[in-house]
């Protein structure tokens, strides 16, 4: 991040602010993202991989998304020392490194929306050949592409593609390349502009084939589909309301570079960042399994006792059993 520089009057006609207390604040708060993010984010892989059908792709999308969401909360520690080890800031490698971690788990998680959104769409507008198109080899292909992708585009300012020069401010804008701030842009205003397009169909089409079927086991299963694409549509909700306006402060710095909005794009990549503790609390608000699951994890004894006792089965609990299995 470039606060250190900007914050403290390093930066040239940088705010005046007083570097101390911005460190205090942000570490602090970037402890509570790490602590939050990482229990939350460990708790949606162990509760997906043990009690949900991993055989959907939904499924194994959200889970590849946790990681990078885990991953961008471990992420802050090295963010934390930052702040208190000057030296960090000073060399090349070290200082590419508070950016570049952030960006390849970011842009994991903005492929992982895209695809999941992708995989509702298929779901919900040709549900015959869902199962087909989204084959396990096709759906590990789609896992691996956002890795694949953010490893490539973060490892080419370690390869030479850099504006730094010594002495240089450690701050995003000045050490990368304004093509990789376009590319920066561009890679969320394609992943956001396509998501919300795909979400506007699959809510026109469910809706039209909700007033037109007649009650079946199918439309059982079509209600199953437009639950768990309701809950994805929420995540790429959040997750664009974190990331879009750094984006635009990012726009604005390609175009000029000013350290004013560099410190406001500071304290927004922090919102983005922050968006790696809200996935399991969308989960938990959306997917009844999900909060069993997690009670299982927690209280596995009152679990036990829980299934001991007979339970006659609704019909919501069946729709329920149907979305794990």
């Amino acid at each position: 991040m470039a606060t250190t520089e900007i914050a403290s009057g390093t930066s040239p006609n940088g705010p005046d602010i007083d570097y101390r207390t911005v460190a205090i604040v942000f570490s602090l708060l970037q402890a509570i993202v790490m602590v939050v993010a990482s229990f939350g984010n460990l708790m949606v892989i162990v509760a997906f991989v043990r009690y949900m059908n991993l055989r959907r792709a939904t499924n194994k999308f959200i889970i590849n998304l946790a990681i990078s969401d885990l991953l961008t909360g471990l992420a802050m520690a090295y963010q934390i020392a930052s702040f208190y080890v000057p030296d960090i800031s000073r060399h090349l490698a070290t200082c590419l490194l508070q950016f570049q971690t952030i960006s390849v788990f970011t842009v994991s998680s903005q492929l992982s929306v895209t695809f999941c959104t992708i995989d509702r769409y298929i779901a919900i507008t040709t549900p015959f050949k869902h199962n087909a198109i989204m084959s396990p080899r096709n759906t590990a292909i789609m896992i691996s592409i956002p890795w694949v992708y953010g490893i490539v585009i973060g490892a080419l300012p370690f390869l030479g593609v850099n504006n730094w020069t010594e002495g240089t401010a450690c701050i995003y804008e000045l050490v990368v390349t304004p093509a990789q701030l376009y590319l920066s842009v561009l890679t969320t205003w394609f992943q956001t502009i396509p998501c919300f397009i795909m979400y506007g169909i699959i809510f026109k089409v469910a809706w039209e084939r909700k007033k037109r079927i007649r009650p079946t086991n199918r439309v059982l299963v079509h209600l199953i589909e437009v639950r768990s694409s309701v809950m994805m549509g929420i995540v790429t909700m959040a997750f664009t309301a974190c990331w879009l306006p750094f984006s635009v402060t990012t726009f604005i710095q390609v175009i000029k570079f000013n350290p004013t909005v560099s410190f406001v794009g500071n304290c927004l990549v922090f919102v983005g960042v922050a968006h790696s503790i809200v996935n399991p609390f969308i989960y938990a608000w959306q997917k009844p399994e999900f909060r069993r699951a997690c009670g299982r994890l927690l209280c596995p004894r009152s679990s036990a006792m829980r299934k001991e006792q007979p339970r006659v089965k609704t019909i919501s609990q069946q729709s329920e059993r149907s979305d794990i299995t």
